[in-house]
């Protein structure tokens, strides 16, 4: 699962034994869910191909119990943050192109980082995949020192977000609302908003029965709906019945208030781009799909 919500790359214990990957550490692995963290550990792929792009000595993150899911893996868009990122949702498309020079640089340069933009090595937020860092054996890694955002010129149009590790926070205008800080999750089904936010800005709070949501630490016990109008940016979508659930967790390792998700039922009918190294999306949308 290609998931703008995950951070590096982390598989099932099934599809590591297969793939023949060496383990080196136990670890924790956990995510959306009441049920806690499960066993997990780091391992070495020897190789990563995606599309035409090869990876050698990459760490990856092996997850015990990634019984509830359909997909052997995920693997966290940040691993190509220093590419220009281009999501086809209706193209079914990943197309990854040079991200533009800055203005001191000669040329931008690109990497594949397994470890993804994790704020720790080995818990996160969301926690669906961290790991260290996998790049060719002839380009060392190098230290990460801030600069200041820079847009280019073809960028002018495009959305400033904040990032907090590999999370992509964008400001979203609910029921009229004030600004609140959403995740753009194409991991997550469908859109989500806090039980905290929902008490603010909706009057109805309907339970859900028969809803299922789960993530990397098992199911959510209490899931409700809350009618909303959503606006990001230049895009809104009204009369949204939006997942209402406690998001306490994302927002407690996040170190800010997390107050819902913009899921895939939004986004699989966009064309999205993210620039991971200045913070900059953008969304398009065509009204004709």
């Amino acid at each position: 699962m290609l998931d703008t919500g995950a951070s590096g790359i982390v598989v099932s214990r099934r599809a590591a034994e297969k793939s023949g990957l060496s383990r080196i550490a136990e670890i924790r692995v956990s995510g959306i869910g009441d049920r806690g963290s499960q066993g997990g550990y780091t391992a070495v792929a020897d190789y990563i191909w995606v599309g035409e792009l090869e990876f050698e000595d990459c760490v990856v993150r092996v997850a015990e119990k990634m019984t509830d899911m359909d997909e052997d893996g995920l693997i966290g868009t940040d691993v190509f943050s220093s590419y220009l990122i281009d999501m086809d949702m209706l193209g079914k498309r990943l197309r990854l192109s040079p991200l533009p020079k800055r203005p001191d640089e000669v040329v931008a340069p690109t990497a594949l980082s397994s470890q993804g933009e994790s704020r720790s090595s080995v818990e996160n937020a969301d926690n669906k995949g961290t790991s260290s860092s996998g790049q060719p054996t002839s380009s060392p890694q190098q230290p990460r020192l801030p600069k200041d955002r820079y847009v280019a010129p073809e960028m002018k149009g495009w959305l400033p977000i904040f990032r907090f590790g590999h999370q992509l926070l964008i400001p979203t205008r609910v029921n009229d609302s004030k600004p609140m800080l959403f995740l753009i999750d194409t991991g997550s089904f469908d859109n989500m908003l806090s039980t905290t936010a929902a008490r603010q800005v909706s009057d109805l709070l309907a339970d859900t029965t028969g809803v299922n949501v789960r993530g990397l630490s098992g199911p959510v016990d209490r899931v409700y709906r809350a009618k909303a109008k959503v606006q990001f940016g230049h895009l809104a979508n009204k009369d949204l019945r939006m997942l209402t659930l406690d998001l306490s967790k994302i927002s407690t390792g996040t170190g800010t208030e997390v107050s819902g998700i913009l899921g895939f039922d939004m986004l699989s009918v966009m064309d999205l781009k993210i620039d991971y190294r200045d913070g900059l999306v953008d969304f398009t949308y065509n009204p004709k799909h």
